[in-house]
């Protein structure tokens, strides 16, 4: 079984020096970077369970860098039957690999685990966590919905 989770209660939407300004509405959401909102807003605890085995553990990461690194995944996987989920904030990364009909993930900080999923499991998880993102994001930020990031990522949810 996967679970991929996030804790927006316990991170924060924007970098420390831009708070107030998104408190006073001085930010335009709609207009911000894929960049700027791939690299520092929207950091958040996130774990990631492949039968009750933590790969990721409450790790503040960057929500739409992880969205879209997980959409990159799923689309490697099709394509070429491996993939990985990077993290940009280091060179860390979890190898993902088709054995017989499951997906093997294999953490590049760790040993490989012993833990693994289905492909169709694997693609519904990811689509629903990138659904529920956009939806906390556009939530507390309704001009996020027009931005091009979070468009990008809807799509990809599909």
């Amino acid at each position: 079984m996967l679970s991929i989770e996030f804790t927006p209660e316990l991170g924060r939407d924007t970098p420390p020096e831009l708070e107030s300004a998104a408190l006073r509405g001085e930010i335009n959401w709609a207009e911000l970077s894929t960049l700027l909102l791939r690299y520092t807003y929207f950091i958040y605890p996130v774990t990631l369970t492949v039968d009750d085995t933590e790969i990721i553990s409450q790790n503040r990461l960057p929500l739409i860098d992880f969205m879209f690194c997980l959409a990159y995944s799923v689309e490697e996987l099709r394509e070429t039957g491996k993939g990985g989920i990077s993290f940009t904030e280091d060179s860390s990364e979890i190898h993902i690999s088709l054995k017989s009909d499951r997906l093997v993930f294999s953490p590049t900080w760790a040993e490989p685990v012993n833990a693994s999923c289905g492909v169709e499991e694997y693609t519904r998880v990811v689509s629903r966590f990138i659904r529920s993102g956009v939806q906390v994001v556009v939530d507390r930020y309704p001009e996020m919905g027009n931005n091009l990031a979070i468009r990008e990522l809807r799509n990809a949810a599909l």
